[in-house]
């Protein structure tokens, strides 16, 4: 039963929010250099998550409430019938939405949309999305091409989610030839999406029946084993009441061989969304935005407390960390981070080749004194080693490999470098650093990965915050702390 702050085994929302703005300036690094890569054209497959689920299982409403507000007001899912692409990043000083519509691929459009994108407010986004999905509806169409938004909110995940249109049940017979027509188009447009390999799949089941999960079974037609895939059980809520007995929920929860052993994250999630629109008119739920979060919050609430009553026990740390839209879109942008991570060694050989990346190998900058080689040609004239390819070519990935072995005085010259975003040398020469990319590695703390689980599944909370903590040791033995700041 509920009570004062998480459970064990939840993270907070403060923790959350710590955490995600920790991890922004890594989201914002991957985000500038898939850019650069895209203005050189050396473009990379971008990891996202794609939502998969059919007509009534609670699409949209998940989407809604991993953003922490509403934009969509179709309502229930059966209207959407064309992708929408939305680059989420939580951005602590947008107190409400900051919506950019980034691309205009229809006619159907009456937003032209220039190359930086073009700044909308929510309601007129709503009204975007609402006529394309009217417009088709008319030519009774689905289409692929994308409505692609970034949005900017102090609310929002950093994820880049795309939202499908929803999976048909066609009833079979002459007379619904129109119905199953439109079915197949749905499916081809979807699998279309799941394809793409460098994607996480969404799967989103309204089903009580582990055996008789249609979404899944549409999903493994792409990814059989289920490996990149995410399985949530939508409408929780609801489907807490039809069970009879402590032993159904324990199977409904641990389905076993019921579902696949590899599947991502090995265990299904668990969410309810509460119904309700937020807007000022009679037919509103929610006057504002905080009121819909609030809703979801006391939602989650009310489920682990009827979930621990039905099954006469308290649920374990791994059990937690399955059930809500929290512990959801926690898991998801951890994994998009790891996904991130393992993008970076593909985006820098191409950068490579192109010659814009300036990669110094800081073990050559051990010895006292080497650290003027950076700023500083030989004999003291010219720009150095750092600063001569990057006066050059400004627009630059920086790769300065293996940062704890340089001499403490190259510290000293970075540090102007990260807050200024510029370097002099001594001769009051001056090279520009705000176009440049700069990345930085170590094998500080590598050797306490010994032992880690290897994979997506992310190990139990009390190991994560255990090894943050050691790493943060080894870091502040190495690096003064104005540098880690």
């Amino acid at each position: 039963p509920a009570a004062a702050g998480p459970p064990a085994g939840m993270l907070s929302p403060e923790r959350y929010h710590r955490t995600t703005a920790d991890s922004e300036r890594l989201y914002e690094a991957y985000n500038d250099l898939h850019g650069l890569a895209q203005e050189f054209r050396k473009p990379f497959d971008s990891p996202a998550v794609v939502l998969v689920g059919h007509q009534t299982d609670g699409k949209s409403a998940l989407v809604e409430a991993l953003m922490g507000f509403q934009f969509n007001h179709v309502g229930g899912g059966t209207k959407t019938r064309r992708p929408i692409t939305l680059h989420m990043k939580y951005n602590p000083a947008c107190v409400e939405p900051a919506c950019f519509l980034l691309s205009e691929q229809d006619q159907g459009f009456s937003v032209q949309v220039g190359a930086g994108g073009q700044e909308v407010t929510l309601e007129e986004l709503q009204v975007i999305i609402e006529q394309e999905n009217r417009r088709l509806a008319r030519e009774n169409a689905f289409s692929d091409q994308e409505i692609v938004v970034r949005i900017e909110y102090k609310f929002c995940p950093n994820l880049t989610i795309i939202d499908t249109p929803g999976l048909i049940h066609a009833a079979p017979g002459r007379k619904n030839a129109g119905q199953q027509a439109a079915q197949r188009r749905v499916e081809r447009l979807v699998k279309a999406k799941m394809m793409q390999p460098e994607f996480i799949i969404l799967c989103l089941e309204d089903n009580a029946d582990w055996g008789n999960a249609t979404t899944r079974s549409f999903v493994m037609q792409v990814d059989p084993l289920l490996e990149r895939t995410v399985v949530v059980s939508t409408k929780f809520d609801t489907r807490l009441p039809q069970f009879g007995s402590a032993m159904d929920v324990e199977a409904f929860l641990q389905p076993g061989g019921l579902l696949e052993p590899t599947i991502l994250g090995r265990r299904p999630f668990f969410t309810s969304v509460p119904s309700g629109r937020v807007g000022a008119g009679p037919g509103a739920t929610y006057r504002a935005n905080d009121d819909f979060r609030e809703a979801v919050k006391r939602q989650e609430e009310g489920d682990l407390y009827e979930l621990q009553a039905r099954l006469g026990r308290e649920l374990e740390g791994p059990e937690l960390e399955r059930v809500g839209v929290f512990q959801l879109r926690l898991f998801l942008e951890q994994l998009l981070q790891r996904k991130y991570l393992e993008h970076v060694p593909i985006i820098v050989p191409n950068l490579e080749r192109e010659d814009r990346l300036v990669r110094l190998d800081m073990s050559d900058f051990s010895d006292a004194g080497s650290q003027r080689l950076l700023v500083h040609g030989p004999g003291g004239r010219g720009p150095g080693l750092l600063t001569a390819p990057v006066r050059e070519r400004p627009f630059s990935v920086v790769l300065l490999d293996e940062l704890e072995k340089a001499t403490p005085k190259v510290f000293d010259l970075l540090l102007p470098l990260l807050d200024e975003g510029h370097l002099s040398d001594d001769n009051g020469e001056v090279t520009d650093f705000r176009r440049a990319i700069i990345i930085m590695t170590s094998n500080i703390a590598s050797d306490l990965e010994e032992g880690l689980q290897a994979g997506f599944v992310p190990a139990d909370q009390s190991q994560r915050d255990a090894m943050e903590e050691k790493v943060q040791r080894r870091m502040a033995e190495s690096f003064r702390p104005e540098f880690q700041n």
